[in-house]
C-alpha cells in the first residue's frame, strides 16, 4: 500500500494501480533519504519514518512522523519532537502493538526504543556492526534485531522496560541466536510469534523457534543475498523472501518446501534485486519492490497480478 525510495513516500491505490497521494520529506530535510517506514498499531493512521541523518550532529533528526492530512490531499510530514538521534544513519525502525513504542536500529550498532508520549528512550547495545533489521513479536513481548555482526538477538521487552538503567546490558535482556555466515539482512515473526523467520547474505533462509531459541530449517532457493521477508499475516506458515537475484519465494515455512519460485524481469538499466516485501492484511496477495523502482502485487500462485509505477 505504501512504498519508499529516495525521499519519496507514496500512497497507492490497489484499484487503479496509480499512486493516490504522496509527500517528500526533501522541501524540510534536504539531504536526507528514507530507508524504511513501519505503520504504527492503530489502524495505519499514522506512520513513523526511519530517515537518514545528513550529518551526524545534536541537531540533526532522526525520525520524521507522518500524518495523514485532513483535507485528504496527502501526507504532511512533521518532525518528531524530544528524540534524539542515533549517531549514524538509522535504517529501520518498528512499532510495537501497543502503539506508544517504537524502535529504531542504526548504522552505530545500536537499537533504541522510543516512547513517543513522553520522550522515554533506552539504547540497546548488543550487536557489534550495523544494526540491519528489527522487529517486534505480535504480543509485544519480544523485540528481535538482527546485525552484520551476523547474529540476531531476542530482548526480552518486560526486562528492558522494568530496567533500572537506560542503557541495560545485553546479557541481561536479551539473547543471542547465531548460525550464520552470512550479515542478517530482514527479519520477521510469524503469525502466532512462535516462529522467527531471518535472511541473510550467505543466500539462505532461517527458521527459528522462538521457545527453543534453535533453528528449525534452512531453506536453500536464493542465489544470492537474501533481502527481505515476511510472514502471512493468517496463514502461519507462509513466509514469502527476495533477494539480490531478482528471486520472489513463497515457502512453506514448516516444511521448508518452496511453493513458487518467480524471478522478477527489471527495467533496462536497472537491478533486478528485491529489496521490500509486505503482505496484504488479508493475506490473499502480497506487494514487492525493487531496484527497478517498480512495486508489484503477487497473487499467492507466484503471478504478479499488477505492477505500480510513480518512483523516479
Amino acid at each position: 500500500r505504501r512504498g519508499l525510495l529516495g525521499t519519496t513516500f507514496v500512497a497507492w491505490s490497489l484499484g487503479t494501480g496509480a499512486p493516490s497521494r504522496r509527500s517528500r520529506t526533501c522541501g524540510t530535510y534536504p539531504s536526507h533519504g528514507v530507508t524504511r517506514c513501519s505503520d504504527d498499531a492503530g489502524g495505519g493512521k499514522g506512520v513513523i519514518l526511519a530517515c537518514v541523518p545528513p550529518t551526524f550532529t545534536e541537531t540533526a533528526p532522526g525520525l520524521v512522523g507522518f500524518k495523514e492530512r485532513g483535507d485528504g490531499m496527502g501526507f504532511g510530514a512533521v518532525e518528531v519532537s524530544a528524540l534524539k538521534p542515533h549517531s549514524d544513519n538509522v535504517v529501520c525502525c518498528a512499532f510495537s502493538p501497543d502503539v506508544d513504542l517504537c524502535c529504531t536500529g542504526s548504522n552505530d550498532s545500536s537499537l533504541i526504543l522510543w516512547r513517543v508520549t513522553d520522550g522515554w528512550t533506552a539504547r540497546l547495545a548488543g550487536h557489534f556492526s550495523c544494526v540491519t533489521c528489527c522487529a517486534f513479536q505480535p504480543g509485544g513481548a519480544l523485540l528481535a534485531s538482527g546485525s552484520a555482526d551476523e547474529t540476531l538477538r531476542l530482548w526480552d521487552m518486560c526486562e528492558v522496560l522494568t530496567s533500572e538503567s537506560s542503557t541495560p546490558k545485553a546479557d541481561e535482556v536479551s539473547i543471542e541466536l547465531k548460525e550464520y555466515g552470512g550479515a542478517i539482512q530482514a527479519c520477521a515473526f510469524s503469525r502466532s510469534g512462535k516462529s522467527l523467520a531471518s535472511a541473510s547474505a550467505d543466500s539462505l533462509v532461517r527458521v527459528w523457534s522462538v521457545e527453543r531459541c534453535a533453528v528449525l530449517r534452512v531453506m536453500h532457493g536464493h542465489k544470492s543475498w537474501v533481502l527481505c521477508c515476511a510472514f502471512s499475516p493468517t496463514e502461519e506458515e507462509i513466509l514469502v523472501t527476495g533477494g539480490g537475484d531478482g528471486y520472489v519465494i513463497v515457502w512453506h515455512a514448516e516444511t521448508g518446501q518452496c511453493l513458487t519460485r518467480s524471478k522478477v524481469a527489471p527495467k533496462l538499466g536497472t537491478s533486478r534485486e528485491i529489496t521490500c516485501c509486505a503482505f496484504h492484511p488479508g493475506g490473499e496477495e502480497f506487494a514487492t519492490g525493487g531496484e527497478d523502482r517498480l512495486i508489484r502485487i503477487w497473487r499467492m500462485d507466484g503471478e504478479a497480478a499488477q505492477v505500480l509505477k510513480g518512483h523516479k
